[in-house]
């Protein structure tokens, strides 16, 4: 049976003597049946628009018509709905009805856009905007910026297309539409990442968050977490885009939301490949894959298509590559996805530069450089630039593969993708040494330093290339009141003694440069080599490097105007300096007092803790402390690696161990002298423990496959979380093993047993933070700190950390409030409950609530099931275990319609 309000409305028509409450009755009908049966809307309208043109109702004729129109559009019908808008447009030539014109216009619109014709369509909005302004509409006129915007983006006007979505952000704002803004918001940030301004972006897709967390959008709060994580990807902070990434596939669990489930492991999965952990990113990927299936996403299929085989092809599977690739290029076509088209392509060329195949490798660069060229300069041409730049280098077209890599430079600078800028100029800086050696080291350090990062970044990034270009043996980054940046063969004690204040002063061996701007001393940048360098020392050339670098100071010093204030504890303590590590409670002085103690000694150390509290950073500050500060700190994650492959990555593999296997030192070799952090030991396999006990009591090892022992130079510092004498009892953890780690044991304080320490840490990640932003926040409200204080923190250092990141990024005002706060610390936490799916668990949830309540729990029944399966009701009728009509009944009950306002630019 029918719903009773739609037997109600048929009754009414059937009664109706007048026709125009006739047409009315029809067009609600026709709504009630809009989401559920399109067929059957069509047919009421119909109906009513006959009786309305029968009875010369030119007005609800034109609404009726707009109306129609509309619903062709959401079919895909897009001619049929420009002839149904056109001829509303034609009933308002007696009416002039500027409501009907500018609803007529704004559809003809959409259409235009639909097929391509972007210039016309932005006509048409142009003409419903001018309409709606004499209307005084602002919700409606808000809507057509938003479309206004995406048509400039779709054209490549960015600037024109950032104008309209602020109109349209402004208007929302003034409305309080948290919906309109959140969308708004981020569509701003797909603009600023396009324009290059990654901090705005970031800030916009965190405002948009906020708006989202507001209205409880759950489809939302997914995506704002991928676009936030792919913005950190590009700056390369992987660490950091993994958080997010996870956060991402975790709320889009929590929704039961495929779609964004399945482009957040896509995006996990490309973390993990950049990162170098390729097993942990196919993972993802095949998840990616067999969710995009089973929901038929072809765009994210042919997305993750070409990521796998671009995985792959590192891996050395390039069969299986090419197939993954042909899949990628085939569906992007078919789709008209070209920036996946396009990427592709990028990966085939690559392909076929693997297999020796030029003509075929510069056929599909050329290809995919050719799909992107006709758009604005974005990140995916810039990466066909670079590797096919590259790919020339190789097979020596030197002038060639200069314009591309210069192409792929600009893309990269303009975009402020630091990490592929910097791999772009370091092979720039390469080709272009033996040309001009002086021209070339400016302008790889102009270029360097243009990107504007924090000095903690861009000190040893400005020694390294200092170093390809001038071969120095010891350097150092001396800003004054800071620890030296040191690289090579110097330490920071022996730094301060040798950087003087003063004039350029340049030896045979050494060259000590002034970093100051207007008569303000700065720091200094200080070079020493062994021996008498290839090449002269020219003053002019390092008096150019100091103006470079003065320059770039002093921008990075203005964008940190006011340092942050929040309030100190006074203490009389004694005080210890270690990067990186605050805090002053009872806890931490006993940490910092044996890091002091066992730095300089060659014990092993075991630190246990929670996650988040920080155990990898006080591994890396022991080493950095101890005599093997200049040999490398080697970080592996027991945990995340798996058990047959952690031993390879451990000890390495010995060439010819498999069939086309080569050889690969592992980790061990790799930190020869210097110091080995094992990640997570309480999840390594006894077989491996064994084998990591005799390196500690021999110092010696085997690769996987060889018979050759090799020494091991290494000192070893273990982390967990687990309670490893309950493992051991378990048999799950060597005994032997534990008391061969166990010679210093730290355990590492909770921040909820350390809040005393919360102010200073506060402190810390706001002037952090204020320097990689660019903001300048002053500090944080009483209220804002009793909200920090009051928390458990869970997530430890790590969680205060992020929430103080996304402060500062959202702070509108001097001071961080409790509005800039995320809603786990203002809101009181909200009781699990389960996502009900089917009607036995409604049945059982109903029984539970007061008879009041089940109309609530009825309608949120439908659309989690609606939400889950993307408002596929064949699939949520399928799952929930009712028939077909009664989904329908609930459906026009409780008027659930899919909102047509989307997040995204089109």
């Amino acid at each position: 049976m029918l719903d009773k309000e739609i037997l109600n409305l048929k009754e009414q028509i059937k009664n109706e003597k007048s026709p125009l409450k006739k047409v009315e009755l029809l067009l609600e009908l026709a709504r009630r049946y809009e989401l559920c049966s399109p067929e059957e809307a069509k047919r009421h309208a119909t109906q009513a628009l006959a009786i309305a043109k029968e009875n010369q109702a030119t007005i609800v004729t034109g609404m009726i018509l707009n109306y129609l129109g509309r619903i062709y559009y959401h079919e895909g019908r897009i001619e049929d709905a420009i002839e149904y808008s056109e001829k509303a447009l034609k009933t308002t030539e007696i009416t002039k009805d500027k409501s009907i014109q500018a609803n007529a216009h704004g559809n003809i619109g959409l259409c235009l856009e639909q097929k391509g014709e972007i210039d016309q369509a932005i006509g048409h909005y142009e003409k419903s905007i001018d309409l709606l302004l004499e209307i005084g509409d602002e919700n409606r006129i808000s809507r057509t910026y938003n479309n206004l915007g995406n048509a400039f983006w779709d054209k490549g006007d960015l600037e024109k297309a950032l104008e309209y979505h602020q109109k349209s952000l402004a208007l929302k704002e003034k409305l309080q539409d948290s919906r309109g803004i959140s969308v708004a918001q981020n569509n701003l940030g797909l603009i600023h990442e396009d324009l290059g301004d990654l901090e705005k972006a970031i800030e916009c897709f965190y405002r948009s968050l906020v708006e989202k967390e507001k209205c409880n959008d759950q489809i939302g709060i997914p995506r704002c977490y991928n676009n936030i994580g792919e913005i950190y990807l590009k700056r390369g902070r992987i660490d950091k885009a993994i958080q997010l990434f996870e956060q991402a596939v975790k709320a889009a669990e929590d929704a039961n939301v495929l779609a964004m489930k399945a482009e957040a492991c896509g995006n996990l999965g490309n973390a993990y490949f950049l990162s170098g952990d390729y097993i942990r990113g196919m993972n993802y990927y095949i998840e990616d894959m067999n969710l995009s299936l089973e929901i038929n996403d072809k765009f994210e299929l042919s997305e993750v298509y070409w990521r796998t085989g671009e995985l792959l092809l590192v891996t050395k599977e390039e069969h299986e590559a090419f197939n993954f690739i042909q899949k990628a290029v085939a569906l992007s076509s078919e789709i008209g996805a070209k920036k996946n088209e396009a990427s592709a392509q990028r990966i085939l060329g690559k392909y076929y530069a693997i297999l020796n195949e030029p003509v075929k490798a510069r056929t599909a660069f050329e290809q995919g450089i050719q799909i992107l060229e006709g758009m604005s300069k974005c990140y995916e041409l810039g990466k066909i630039y670079f590797d096919y730049g590259s790919y020339l280098t190789d097979t020596g077209v030197r002038d060639t593969a200069l314009r591309y890599l210069r192409e792929a430079s600009m893309i990269f600078r303009k975009l402020e993708i630091v990490n592929e800028s910097e791999t772009v100029e370091r092979l720039l800086f390469q080709l272009e040494l033996e040309r001009d050696r002086r021209v070339v080291l400016i302008r790889s350090l102009s270029s360097l330093t243009s990107h504007l990062l924090p000095v903690s970044e861009l000190a040893p990034k400005c020694l390294k290339l200092l170093q390809a270009a001038v071969f120095f043996d010891a350097g150092a980054f001396f800003l004054f009141e800071t620890k030296p940046f040191v690289l090579g063969n110097i330490t920071q004690e022996q730094a301060l003694e040798v950087c003087k204040r003063g004039e350029l002063e340049l030896t045979p061996l050494s060259v000590n440069v002034p970093l100051r701007l207007t008569g303000h001393e700065l720091g200094v940048l200080y070079l020493r080599w062994k021996s008498e360098p290839p090449f002269n020392l020219n003053p002019a050339l390092f008096e150019s490097i100091g103006n470079i670098l003065s320059l770039a100071l002093e921008h990075t010093r203005a964008r940190i105007s006011i340092k942050p204030e929040v309030p100190k504890l006074v203490t009389t303590k004694p005080t210890y300096h270690f990067d990186c590590i605050v805090g002053d409670c009872p806890k931490m002085l006993e940490i910092y007092d044996t890091i002091s103690r066992v730095a300089p000694t060659k014990a092993c150390v075991l630190l246990r803790g929670e996650s988040g509290t920080g155990k990898e950073i006080i591994a890396k500050t022991i080493h950095s402390q101890s005599q093997r500060v200049q040999a490398p700190f080697v970080t592996i994650n027991c945990a995340a690696i798996p058990e047959a492959l952690l031993e390879s990555e451990l000890f390495g593999v010995e060439r010819g161990t498999a069939t086309g296997v080569g050889a690969r030192i592992g980790k061990f070799e790799q930190a020869q002298g210097g110091t080995v952090f094992l990640d997570e030991i309480g999840d390594m396999n006894l077989t491996l423990q064994s084998k990591i006990l005799r390196v500690l009591q021999e110092k010696k090892f085997e690769r996987v496959g060889g018979r050759k022992t090799i020494e091991a130079d290494v000192r070893i510092i273990a982390a967990t979380n687990k309670n490893l004498e309950q493992e051991i009892s378990q048999g799950n953890f060597r005994e032997d093993l534990f008391y061969r780690l166990n010679v210093i044991t730290m355990n590492l304080p909770l921040l909820r047993e350390r809040k005393e320490d919360i102010p200073q840490l506060v402190t810390h990640f706001t002037q952090k933070y204020n320097e990689e932003m660019g903001h300048s926040i002053k500090g944080i409200t009483p209220e804002a700190m009793d909200l920090l204080l009051a928390y458990s923190w869970p997530g430890n250092i790590r969680e205060l950390e992020n929430t103080l990141e996304r402060a500062v990024i959202l702070a509108k005002h001097e001071y961080i409030t409790p509005a800039d706060l995320p809603p786990t610390l203002t809101k009181p936490p909200i009781k699990e409950t389960k996502p009900i799916y089917n009607k036995t668990q409604l049945k059982e949830a109903k029984a539970k609530v007061p008879k009041e309540a089940r109309a609530s729990l009825e309608k949120d029944f439908i659309l989690q099931l609606l939400i889950r399966y993307n408002w596929n009701i064949s699939r949520a009728v399928k799952t929930s275990g009712i028939s077909r009509s009664q989904f329908y009944r609930l459906l026009a009950k409780y008027n659930i319609k899919k909102t047509i306002e989307s997040d995204g630019l089109s």
